[in-house]
């Protein structure tokens, strides 16, 4: 029998639709030239003494305590995956890497940027294998130092690898499964520690790796990030300690000048940079949320690319866990006739929906161009890769508002878990288990669609608010031509809200 979790009410509908309404209404009529100030302030001029300021930078132990932490945490998952139960709600491997980081990590965007790169287990394994250290700058690796190869310049395979795993978890029921969940773990750490030994800095890190993009994209979003102090202290620097290391610090892993850093994109807040500068000059900024989203990033078309395909993704995540989505999926399968584990139905269907998503943005972009009767090839293209970050703050908010359900859903006894990882004894939840699950959940029904509703209507405030101001720099013409890309963000959060109103089918 099926666990279904019940969907967002009415009451919380009408208030997502009534908040839109005004956002869509100040939008149009406010300013056509919207206010791009930004707010900026160092944490370090909190800090007054020197001593505590060189404790901080020289003696990073909480990020080497939780780079060991996660790293045996990420060796129990591999051992609790292959040799414990197949059961995955009993399982440690597949109800820590689904129900519980897959979800914490993206919160953490929200608090710490892509702090989380910076402790990922994979790149910690990978650094102690191949350079024997994980803090200061190693004179015994055994990598190559190659300089990687054009395809591994750009972000195109976290794009496939993004839509294949995409395609094993939910095609080939990656998290249903511990010994599977495993293999893919170990698969990650491998590839990070051969990209480590043949190339140069962290090519894994920077243009590979889906989680890491994922988290690089949405820590735009992120309310800090490591900047420079005094900007003319940079300009005026002729070491560029921060890009090149020094004899005892690495130098930065995806090859970033700080003093001319504006995107937390390929930032994996290392905070090599903090150490390594001689004038002290790098440090955690608070900023304010939407600076660079909306006015400083500036994407590649690989870059663009992605941004789109995270949110078709992310859509297709939650999608694929309504009751509609498995008589689509019925249907495909009795029409193309396949027998045994549905692989080409589904492939089939998640390119489908994938490909209607970039049709619905690219139609959308014309028209607003057509409007403006501003549409050519070059315009095209450029308002292409502008307007992709309006997918960004959607994405992020779908991604963060359904995932909560299953955090909160799909929960179990932690202790019990972690007691027994392997789940000796232990059996498949009945359904009367499942339903008392669900009473017994981290927070109330309540609690979590007031949290789903304030995270949709903020996420469509920055989705308007990139229109507005990018929209003005490329169309340059009256608030209206913005219209058809507010129309797109609109359709685009009606959707959203239409999935999570739906009762959505528990994978645990």
């Amino acid at each position: 029998m099926i666990m279904f979790h019940p969907g967002l009410p009415s009451q919380y509908i009408g208030f997502i639709i009534f908040a839109a309404v005004l956002l869509v209404i100040h939008a149009l009529a406010a300013s056509q030239r919207p206010n791009a100030s930004t707010f900026k302030y160092a944490f370090s001029r909190l800090i007054t003494s020197a001593h505590i300021k060189s404790m901080i930078s020289k003696r990073p132990l909480l990020n080497l305590f939780l780079k060991w932490l996660f790293a045996l945490i990420f060796l129990l998952i591999i051992w609790s995956g292959l040799w414990g139960t197949p059961v995955p709600e009993k399982n440690l491997a597949t109800t820590i890497t689904w129900n519980l980081w897959w979800t914490l990590i993206i919160i953490t965007v929200l608090f710490s940027g892509s702090f989380w790169c910076s402790v990922c287990p994979w790149d910690t394994l990978a650094t102690l294998l191949v350079k024997h250290r994980f803090y200061r700058r190693s004179k015994t690796a055994f990598s190559l130092q190659m300089n990687p190869p054009k395809w591994f310049k750009s972000i195109w395979p976290a794009c496939f690898l993004l839509t294949f795993f995409t395609w094993l978890e939910l095609g080939y029921g990656l998290a249903n499964s511990p010994s599977k969940t495993a293999l893919l773990a170990m698969a990650m750490l491998i590839m990070a520690t051969l990209f480590l030994a043949f190339y140069e800095g962290k090519v894994f890190c920077r243009t590979v790796c889906p989680v890491g993009r994922t988290l690089g994209v949405y820590s735009q979003l992120a309310p800090v990030a490591l900047r420079p102090i005094n900007t003319q202290i940079c300009a005026n620097c002729e070491g560029l300690e921060c890009y090149h290391g020094t004899p005892t610090i690495e130098p930065c892993p995806t090859k970033l000048v700080m003093g001319k850093l504006v995107e937390n994109t390929y930032c994996l807040s290392c905070s090599d940079c903090v150490r390594s500068c001689p004038s002290h000059n790098v440090g955690w900024h608070l900023r304010s949320l939407s600076s660079e989203l909306v006015q400083f990033a500036r994407p590649r078309f690989d870059e663009s690319f992605f941004l789109v395909l995270l949110f078709a993704i992310t859509l297709f995540h939650g999608f694929s866990m309504l009751d509609i989505w498995q008589k689509i999926k019925l249907d495909t399968i009795s029409l193309l006739g396949e027998l045994g584990r549905p692989i080409i139905s589904f492939s089939l269907l998640l390119l489908v929906f994938i490909g209607l998503v970039f049709l619905t943005y690219a139609i959308f972009v014309v028209l607003s161009l057509a409007f403006c009767g501003k549409y050519d090839r070059k315009n095209f293209r450029q308002s292409l890769l502008d307007f992709s970050f309006a997918c960004l703050p959607l994405s992020f908010a779908y991604h963060l508002a359904h995932n909560l359900s299953h955090l909160t859903k799909e929960s179990t006894s932690w202790v019990d878990i972690f007691s027994n990882p392997l789940g000796v004894n232990e059996y498949s939840l009945t359904m009367m288990e499942k339903h008392l699950r669900f009473r017994e959940a981290w927070f109330s029904n309540e609690v979590l669609f007031t949290l789903q509703t304030a995270i949709l209507i903020f996420g469509f405030y920055l989705a308007l608010k990139v229109i507005r101001y990018r929209g003005q720099r490329l169309l340059n013409t009256s608030r209206w031509s913005k219209l058809p890309m507010i129309a797109f963000v609109s359709f685009a959060l009606a959707f959203c809200v239409w999935m999570l109103a739906q009762s959505m089918i528990m994978r645990m």
